[in-house]
């Protein structure tokens, strides 16, 4: 752990009580300890995301293509309960050419919430995201991403749930036993 490995950051605040507010603040509160980091990518991965993802092939298709991001995604009916399910469209590449938040389609290619994305290129884009107030990191800054920078969908082929509300959460449990 003092040479690298993974971290898990908790979700609050610094210099007030209480959660932060919002992904973006999450993320800029973290900032300190990403740019001490020599970690060539962070993980952004949100915690009502239960999947058994291959992070390595994730990130063999970042570099390889020399992608800025990348989206880990599904093909399904999206979540219908949480307000950053996001739906993706890729060209034949992979690449991201258009990310929307409309869930009421039942076969789409949705985000899972796991984002693999450069040091860097996060810091810098989060501070700009805090400094125009920008609050939500799906929104405010991976979509504005796309045509921006290079932003790949890695489509995930196995079990994956997201948990959005009360029901979800039981019967994915359910599901898991």
């Amino acid at each position: 752990r003092k040479k690298g490995g993974v971290h898990f950051l908790p979700p609050y605040s610094t210099g007030k009580a209480g959660l932060y507010q919002g992904s973006v603040e999450a993320l800029f509160n973290a900032t300190d300890f990403m740019q001490k980091s020599h970690a060539e990518y962070v993980i952004v991965c949100d915690a009502n995301t239960a999947a058994n993802v291959n992070l390595a092939a994730a990130i063999e298709l970042l570099e390889k293509n020399e992608a800025d991001a990348v989206l880990v995604c599904k093909n399904g009916k999206a979540p219908a309960h949480h307000d950053d399910a996001m739906i993706v469209s890729m060209d034949a590449n992979n690449v991201v050419n258009k990310i929307d938040f409309e869930t009421s389609a039942n076969d789409v290619l949705f985000g899972l919430g796991i984002t693999i994305i450069r040091r860097e290129l996060l810091t810098d884009l989060v501070a700009k995201a805090k400094q125009n107030e920008c609050e939500n990191f799906y929104r405010d800054v991976l979509a504005a991403m796309v045509g921006k920078q290079k932003v790949m969908a890695f489509v995930h082929e196995g079990y994956a749930a997201v948990m959005d509300d009360v029901a979800s959460y039981k019967e994915n449990s359910f599901a898991l036993l």
